[in-house]
């Protein structure tokens, strides 16, 4: 089972915030891409994520804090853990894994590049 804490800053579909101005996918998108992973990876255990759309100022403002590379990015991960590894979440204990932080305008263009669709490129990030 997959806990999902999803925000798109400055107002989108999902009636998160959304910071990107870009029409995004929902919740429910995210939710089913992350189902389909941990059915994938057989995961047993309760798992909490947090995906968060944001647009290039915040991701580039991550990025440099964070990466200290002062420019913006397609996506940034988070884990809790450091040392969680995929095993781990196959017993049976709940674990509250990290962030993942997306920037739309990014991941648009890298899939124009890679001519697939933007709920592609996002279920590879």
């Amino acid at each position: 089972m997959i806990d999902l804490v999803f925000s798109a800053e400055g107002g989108s579909a999902s009636g998160g915030k959304n910071h990107t101005s870009q029409k995004a996918p929902g919740c429910v998108f995210f939710q089913k891409i992350l189902k389909t992973a941990a059915k994938e990876l057989r995961l047993k255990s309760k798992i909490s994520l947090s995906v968060n759309l944001v647009g290039e100022k915040r991701i580039q403002a991550l990025n440099k804090k964070y990466r200290n590379k002062d420019k913006p990015t397609d996506v940034l991960s988070f884990p809790l853990n450091e040392k969680l590894e995929i095993r781990n979440l196959k017993l049976k204990i709940d674990k509250d894994v990290g962030d993942i932080f997306v920037c739309l305008s990014i991941a648009k263009s890298k899939a124009k590049r890679e001519n697939i669709t933007i709920k592609q490129k996002l279920a590879q990030l």
